[in-house]
């Protein structure tokens, strides 16, 4: 209620452990984390989100020992909302 209705929070953290393979190098574990803030009333919205704040570098895919899709750094979005 009050000046804080309409404010919102939210953070995620994800942590993957080593992945261990049969056939090929083991993947390192890592651990992510993200947050967003915002505010919100009836005719409009703003919300700001950073992903990935730990800075970790990943494998998020591959398509064979040879072909390695790296994470991205830290980012950070931000989206404006207006209702009519």
């Amino acid at each position: 209620e009050g000046r804080l209705k309409g404010f919102h929070v939210g953070a995620g953290f994800f942590h993957r452990g080593t992945l261990i393979y049969a056939s090929g190098p083991n993947a390192p574990g890592y651990s992510t984390f993200d947050v967003t803030v915002g505010y919100a009333t009836k005719r409009w919205s703003l919300s700001l989100s950073g992903r990935n704040l730990t800075d970790e570098l990943y494998n998020i895919g591959s398509t064979g020992s040879n072909n390695i899709d790296p994470s991205t750094p830290p980012s950070y979005q931000t989206a404006f909302t207006l209702r009519f």
